[in-house]
């Protein structure tokens, strides 16, 4: 994995949990905006960081699914 897909990853988690943290006791006019950005921000994330989780979690998947359906 590429230093550029790390520090992207690392930004990304640093400027989420910032938001996160901002949030209790907030206005809710003003909580929304950052409520929005929450969603692309974790879906960046994720996108830097995959190459890192998936390949596990998609073994694991499959070794949980059945080979083939019944019936």
């Amino acid at each position: 994995m590429s230093t550029t897909r790390w520090l992207t990853g690392a930004a990304l988690l640093l400027i989420l949990i910032s938001i996160v943290m901002s949030l209790p006791g907030a206005n809710p006019e003003k909580a929304a905006t950052s409520l929005m950005l929450n969603g692309p921000l974790a879906a960046g994330l994720l996108s830097a960081l995959s190459p890192v989780f998936m390949v596990a979690l998609l073994r694991t998947w499959t070794a949980v699914m059945p080979v083939s359906l019944p019936g």
